[in-house]
């Protein structure tokens, strides 16, 4: 089952639906990384605002569940491999992905932009790369792909890997970009803000005008009071 999930109601509105789940061109799955612990946890990201893609198999090689949810000013994408065969039982609580074998990536809020400009055909793509993975962020024929490489941390090798958001989950993934990138900026704020006639930048004009009449109320006292002490000394 497809899950948008949305802890903020701000950013997402909470839905779901049933559809057939596309899947990832790769399978790739990675340990968690030691230098990230200090990060949150499984248990607070999952209540981060976020959309989930379940793509369950019956050769669970192939299944998986990606996650992209939004953390302050960054956005985290994670997919988790499947584990073990496709369960039978809906009240069956085994889970149903591998959570320790996740891939977890963190981007930061100018990538968050870039996608947002990818989705708005501003750019062609937005390339990010460091330590832990090198990615880029295109638009496809259906929708939208994130692939390059990962590094495991126990593995000297990079290893391919991408996830697909096509057709349904392209226009998920676009409103779910915008609304993350308007909330982590502060834009929502200033437009709730304009629309009460109290913006910050509506303030800072009112203030520079006062400033301005005020520094010309000055000017005009002094030049009176210099006319007045010129035709003392005169007379």
């Amino acid at each position: 089952m497809f899950h948008l999930v949305s802890a903020r109601l701000p950013l997402a509105i909470v839905t779901a639906s049933s559809a057939r789940f596309q899947s990832s061109s790769a399978t790739a799955a990675a340990t968690p990384n030691r230098r990230n612990q200090t990060r949150r946890s499984f248990a607070s990201t999952s209540s981060l605002p976020k959309f989930e893609i379940h793509d369950v198999r019956d050769d669970p090689a192939h299944g998986s569940m990606t996650r992209v949810s939004v953390d302050g000013k960054q956005l985290l994408i994670s997919q988790f491999p499947q584990l073990g065969p496709r369960k039978a039982d809906p009240n069956d609580t085994t889970p149903q992905f591998d959570r320790d074998r996740r891939v977890s990536m963190r981007f930061r809020h100018v990538d968050l932009a870039g996608f947002v400009s990818v989705v708005e055909n501003r750019i062609s793509s937005h390339h990010v790369k460091n330590n832990a993975f090198e990615m880029a962020f295109e638009k496809t024929a259906s929708g939208y792909v994130l692939k390059g490489q990962v590094h495991r941390s126990n593995s000297q090798v990079n290893e391919e890997w991408a996830v697909r958001f096509e057709n349904q989950f392209a226009v998920t993934m676009e409103h779910f970009l915008e609304s993350a990138l308007t909330e982590s900026f502060g834009f929502a704020q200033h437009l709730r803000a304009w629309s009460r006639g109290d913006s910050p930048q509506g303030d800072s004009s009112k203030i520079s005008q006062d400033r301005y009449r005020n520094q010309n109320r000055n000017q005009s006292h002094r030049r009176a009071k210099n006319n007045s002490s010129t035709e003392n000394r005169e007379s």
